[in-house]
């Protein structure tokens, strides 16, 4: 995705063809010959190994890259890499198609938040960092998150799905950078939302805004598929805003989306996978900071620890000096002086 779908100014493009040369996936596929003619005979059967490329192949006769059977160290072959994808540029260019979908876009911010979070690569964060910028300077216009944009022409006003998945984007931000404009960004997205696709009188969220009033129907949405849906989505929002940020809205407006969503789950679960996954956050937050001192300590670290129901202070310790303490579940670890970002990742 950075190399071949994230867009210069930020942002991330929709698809590439999974066609080229007349056969699907031919671009991405590669023999044993193939490879030996590229690195010679004992790297390239060494590679050949690890990346479980075969005479008899695992796709149409030829083999997808894969390390599913691998014992070997894949790290050692990264010199090689750079002369495949050359190699692998030399076959018919893959038609891209560049628009931009802010529901997709979403998912893969909170899905570089993640990457980001385990490995510390910073790349990763800034990659989401910019996808999110790039969202709030051309897809947001007049207060309105559109659906979708390309070469300068924005597409239609955002369903449900997208300002659920945005809102969880920032969350996830939240997360990893731990700035509180994120939270506070994603708490108006939500509270938007709840006006404009809430439904007062029934539960759940509708998957067009009330400004679709040309549309005979306004549906709802609640399978989860391929994509989750945007009122398991909504769910998960609201249930960790209840955690970070609760206001009596938030809260009110949660406990009638649990009570419409667990209906829908009632009658088939596996359709509800992400709303069943969302009710995990009802449970105590996966991160505390216990902090024995003033809140003003806080106010110097050079990044935002996480509020709500993140944090817990303490009376001050008897030589006035802070201490922090960071809790899992039910350990925590010992009182440190001084915190950093990684403790809270």
């Amino acid at each position: 995705v950075l190399r071949e779908l994230s867009l210069p100014g930020g942002g991330y493009m929709s698809a590439q063809d999974a066609d080229s040369e007349g056969s699907e996936g031919r671009y991405y596929i590669f023999t044993p010959e193939e490879i030996t003619g590229l690195l010679g005979e004992k790297d390239g059967a060494a590679f050949s190994e690890c990346f479980g490329i075969t005479e008899k192949g695992n796709f149409e006769g030829a083999s997808i890259p894969n390390l599913l059977k691998s014992d070997g160290d894949p790290d050692r072959f990264a010199p090689f890499l750079g002369k495949l994808r050359e190699f692998r540029k030399l076959r018919a260019r893959l038609n891209t198609d560049d628009k931009l979908l802010t529901f997709w876009n979403s998912l893969m911010i909170a899905a570089m938040c993640a990457l980001y979070r385990v490995s510390r690569n910073e790349s990763y964060l800034h990659s989401a960092l910019n996808a999110q910028r790039f969202i709030e300077n051309e897809l947001i216009k007049d207060g309105i998150l559109y659906a979708s944009y390309r070469s300068g022409k924005l597409g239609a006003p955002g369903f449900l799905d997208d300002h659920a998945g945005y809102a969880l984007a920032l969350i996830a931000l939240y997360d990893a950078a731990f700035e509180v404009k994120f939270l506070e960004k994603a708490k108006a997205i939500a509270e938007k939302t709840i006006d404009e696709f809430f439904d007062e009188e029934n539960g759940g969220f509708f998957l067009p805004g009330k400004s679709a009033e040309s549309l005979p129907v306004r549906t709802k949405e609640t399978y989860d598929g391929a994509l989750p849906s945007g009122n398991s989505l909504m769910t998960y929002l609201l249930t960790r805003l209840a955690v970070l940020s609760p206001t009596e809205r938030i809260n009110r407006t949660l406990d009638r989306q649990l009570s419409f969503m667990k209906q829908e789950a009632a009658g088939f679960p596996f359709g509800c996978a992400a709303f069943l996954a969302a009710l995990s956050d009802l449970e105590e937050p996966p991160v505390k900071v216990e902090a024995v001192g003033p809140y003003e300590a806080l106010c110097e670290l050079p990044f935002t620890v996480p509020l709500g129901g993140n944090m817990i202070f303490s009376t001050p310790s008897a030589d006035g000096e802070p201490e922090f303490r960071v809790c899992r579940g039910h350990s925590c670890l010992a009182p440190v002086s001084r915190l950093t970002r990684e403790m809270l990742l």
